[in-house]
């Protein structure tokens, strides 16, 4: 049966090719194994009580005792019979390729690799002996390996898993994905040897093999996945394991949509939109979504996992007892679950140090925390409006959580530069106040509100009082500087809509994008919906200058857009690198991403009547925040860990023809890349060439240090601010720029 040695040994071959070096055969592996377990529990402890053994998962319906004799097999289960393997398991087309990704997490292979075509013999040849006392190293089995990362507090991130529906000897297969799956998951950068200590690994075995009689003949909990479909002349295809469902908590209906949008289909007009024109509610039996339906020639075959292991590095424990002197005999073997042993006391490596010389403890949202509370229901009631269809589309990003990040900047910035040098400023109405900035400036409410006068939610801007305010609101963030962070998210969730809509983004904060749940009309119309509603909130500021600086925002963001279609400032077949193409693409940078984080934060300085060289502190540092923040996400689309993780899908900069720090950088070094930017990696293999030369240069690192040195400039920029902890809290901004995953 399978044991934690198969996953000890994927450690032990991850451990090998770090030394260029053979892993060991793995039943000399096995043996060492056996012995170690014979020596280090007979006569000690009962099998339950082995520490070694305690982190075999326990399937769902498997108890205790069961989970432990599948650890120790030489007990009862020997008769057990083991369920049917394909003969043939490839179950796509013969052109694609029978290895997949797959995940714990909603993850998706290639629409090529995934042309799956369901044999309609599931086991030509039936094999059904009784286990040995373990697994044969020669038997053929369909797997998967995944490896994962371990934080301290035992959260775990997808690093890379890949697998196989094509039987394969389990000692070639272990062999084979514990490396690709570690080195080869387009996902992800390949994992270094310096992780090797936080990782944790899993193997899947599949087997039972079964085409379904239709979409939800399968089992949660129990079957795994893969479909196939044809949609707008192409096959698409992916898979989840048996436990993704389970783990996200999805029904099966949810289960195939999302697997469908993961394999490529965008969801047309259906949805939360659907529902909506359709008049039906969630629950009811008309508004059920059967997306696969909508699609030609849908398949779905099942499949069972044979056992689901988990080894991770933070279950063993540096207290535990040293492998005996025969199991020593490895000396690779040994060496390799040392370091795992000695080490997991260090999972992670310390906290980074804080840029600058300040010593940076504060949580920058736990400061603004009674602020950002209020901050959806504000916006919420920003953007009411009398037509529901289009109430439910201007607010579908605010139902989740985003990262807050301009907002948060800007109330930090308002508390930094509360007792900051003041100065009057001219202005033709007097400060705006909480009631202020929720009168209207037309005096003719009948004039504004022109659409729908008779109805009372047709004017929900003018609805919003004091009392919507947190009682113990902070005194040092001004009425105005408030709506200011409102406004702020609303541009920004704007630029979002249309944004998805240019990019054909299927994902959004981990949920479906707005143009795929209503579609690109209702998307755009939407975006514009709230630049509108942020412009009357501007306006009502009353401050020219504060207005001016939003206003230019808007055109900036567009104007980066405009620049985002081409990769240089000519149009070249096949360009030649220059300092030029660096230039254009940090203007266009500053245009789409640090524009509004720095005149918002300008802004904040603004409304606070600070004095003229604390505004330009504040754009100073807005503006380098900016540049980095945008620097480590371009990075992040050749390194990130997975799209779930991003809240977007990873990887599509270079999809969408998209030439961004990483591979500018790689561009100089290898001139090969030219007429992959001039053609926009549009081109067959483009994109999978592209991202193998900028891994093999110093793009990657080189984007991490202009990052950095923009990062540095933003603490810089704000040295003279005074003393306090939101102060603290801007520094900690920048350091948590720096160090996001997503």
């Amino acid at each position: 049966m399978a044991s934690p040695a198969h996953c000890f040994y994927c450690f032990e071959c991850l451990d090998a090719s770090y030394r260029r070096q053979e892993p060991p055969k793995l039943d000399s592996y096995l043996d060492l194994y056996d012995a170690f377990l014979d020596r280090n529990v007979s006569g000690e402890r009962d099998d339950t009580e082995n520490p070694d053994l305690e982190d075999v998962d326990v399937q769902e319906g498997e108890s205790a005792a069961a989970a432990d004799a599948n650890s120790r097999p030489q007990d009862a289960q020997l008769d057990r019979a083991r369920p049917t393997l394909p003969s043939i398991s490839r179950l796509q087309a013969s052109k694609s390729s029978s290895r997949s990704s797959s995940a714990s997490s909603p993850s998706t292979i290639s629409a090529e690799s995934s042309s799956t075509q369901a044999s309609n013999s599931t086991s030509a040849t039936s094999l059904q002996p009784s286990y040995a006392s373990r697994l044969s190293v020669t038997e053929s089995f369909p797997l998967f390996v995944t490896w994962n990362t371990l934080s301290r507090s035992g959260h775990k991130s997808l690093r890379g898993c890949i697998g196989t529906f094509e039987g394969l000897p389990l000692s070639a297969g272990l062999q084979s994905y514990s490396l690709t799956s570690a080195f080869d998951d387009t996902r992800f950068s390949p994992i270094p040897a310096s992780l090797l200590p936080s990782l944790s690994c899993s193997l899947t075995l599949l087997a039972d093999f079964e085409p379904c009689v239709d979409a939800m003949d399968w089992d949660l909990g129990t079957h795994g996945i893969r479909i196939s479909f044809n949609y707008r002349n192409r096959r698409h295809g992916a898979t989840y394991l048996p436990d993704v469902a389970i783990e996200q908590g999805w029904t099966k209906e949810e289960t195939i949509e999302s697997l469908m949008r993961k394999a490529g289909w965008d969801g047309g007009y259906s949805g939360v939109a659907k529902r909506l024109v359709r008049g039906a509610s969630r629950g009811s039996e008309a508004s059920a979504s059967r997306p696969w339906e909508d699609v030609n020639d849908f398949k779905t075959v099942r499949y069972t996992g044979l056992k689901l292991l988990r080894l991770q590095s933070k279950s063993i424990r540096p207290s535990r007892r040293n492998f005996s002197s025969t199991a020593a005999q490895s000396s690779a073997w040994a060496a390799a679950v040392s370091k795992i042993q000695n080490t997991v006391s260090d999972i992670l490596p310390n906290r980074p140090p804080s840029i600058g010389n300040s010593n940076v403890t504060i949580d920058p949202l736990k400061l603004v925390a009674r602020e950002l509370k209020f901050l959806n229901k504000n916006i919420r009631a920003l953007l009411g409006s009398g037509h529901p269809l289009l109430d439910t589309v201007a607010k579908y990003y605010t139902q989740s959580e985003g990262k807050h990040v301009r907002p948060l900047l800007v109330l930090l910035m308002s508390q930094a530069t509360a007792s900051a040098a003041k100065s009057a400023r001219d202005l033709p109405n007097p400060t705006p106040t909480t009631t202020s900035i929720n009168t209207p400036i037309t005096h003719s409410a009948s004039v504004l509100f022109d659409s729908n006068p008779d109805q009372p939610a047709s004017n929900l801007l003018s609805n919003l009082t004091s009392s919507d305010l947190p009682e113990d609101s902070d005194a040092n963030v001004l009425p105005s500087q408030r709506r200011l962070a409102e406004i702020v998210e609303l541009i920004h969730t704007a630029s979002l809509l249309h944004d998805d809509v240019i990019d054909t983004s299927t994902t959004r904060r981990s949920a479906p994008s707005a143009n795929v749940e209503f579609g690109n009309k209702m998307a755009v119309l939407a975006g514009d919906f709230l630049l509108g509603r942020a412009s009357v909130a501007l306006a009502r500021l009353r401050d020219p200058e504060v207005v001016e600086l939003l206003a230019t925002v808007i055109a900036n963001l567009v104007e980066g857009e405009f620049m985002q279609l081409k990769n240089t400032a000519t149009n070249e077949a096949n360009p030649r690198w220059s300092e030029d193409a660096l230039t254009y693409y940090l203007q266009k940078t500053y245009l789409k991403s640090a524009s509004l984080i720095s005149k918002s934060c300008r802004a904040a300085a603004l409304l606070g009547e600070c004095a003229p060289h604390v505004v330009e502190a504040a754009y100073a540092y807005g503006r380098n925040l900016g540049m980095a923040f945008q620097l480590v996400d371009d990075m992040l689309d050749y390194t990130a860990v997975s799209g779930e993780q991003l809240g977007k899908p990873a990887g599509a900069d270079l999809e969408l023809g998209l030439a961004t720090a990483p591979l500018l950088f790689a561009w100089e070094l290898r001139p090969e890349l030219g007429v992959l930017v001039g053609r926009r990696f549009g081109g067959e293999g483009d994109v999978s060439k592209a991202r193998e030369i900028v891994r093999q240069t110093d793009g990657i690192e080189r984007t991490r240090s202009l990052a950095q040195m923009h990062a540095d400039k933003a603490v810089e920029s704000i040295k003279d601010f005074p003393e306090g902890e939101a102060k603290k809290g801007l520094q900690e901004m920048v350091v948590k720029v720096m160090n996001r995953r997503k």
